[in-house]
Parts: structure tokens; C-alpha cells; sequence
């Protein structure tokens, strides 16, 4: 699997990369060989009252793009958010590969 990750407008800390990759090994287990590329965005934009962290996922399996985005005052939240969405299309890709 090929991991890269994009910082926008945030410091790049390997804490973050650490963070990220233990997060989707969990995905990683759910699609053995089959993911090829996982390309990981996290940033930061400035609102008006507040900054908000995002993060956005982009998953490219086989012939198929999955892919997901969570906005969040809190980047380690927005991570997990992501990373659960995430998780849900994968399930419910797999059922569609299983069913045909």
C-alpha cells in the first residue's frame, strides 16, 4: 500500500503520520491485497470566528475511488471520524464484490 500524506496550512509532525497510519492499518485489514494507493489530506481552514481541521481520505481499490472528508475543531477527531466513515464503504463495497 502506498501512503502519502498532505499537510495544508499545519506543521507536519510524525505524530500525525504515526496517527494516520495506525488508523488505516484497521482498514487495510479489512481489504487484504486489494488497496493500492491511500492518499491522506489534512489541513486546517480559517473561519470566521474559529479554525476548523480537516481530514480527507481518498482510497483508490482495484478499479474503484473510495473516499470521505470530515471537517472538526479537533484534527485528531476529524482523523477518527474519517477513518470510521471510511471503514463503513468498505463494508459495504465488499458486500457488493461478495453479492456478484
Amino acid at each position: 500500500m502506498n501512503l502519502n500524506i498532505t499537510f495544508r496550512h499545519i506543521e507536519s509532525t510524525d505524530a500525525l503520520k504515526d496517527y494516520v497510519q495506525k488508523r488505516l492499518g484497521k482498514i487495510k485489514r479489512h481489504l487484504n491485497r486489494k488497496l493500492v494507493d491511500a492518499n491522506a489530506i489534512l489541513g486546517m481552514e480559517n473561519r470566521k470566528s474559529t479554525p476548523i481541521h480537516f481530514a480527507e481520505i481518498v482510497l483508490h481499490v482495484n478499479r474503484d475511488t473510495l473516499r470521505s472528508k470530515v471537517a472538526d475543531p479537533d484534527l485528531y477527531k476529524a482523523i477518527d471520524e474519517v477513518i470510521d466513515k471510511l471503514e463503513r464503504q468498505v463494508k459495504k463495497y465488499k458486500t457488493k464484490l461478495v453479492g456478484r
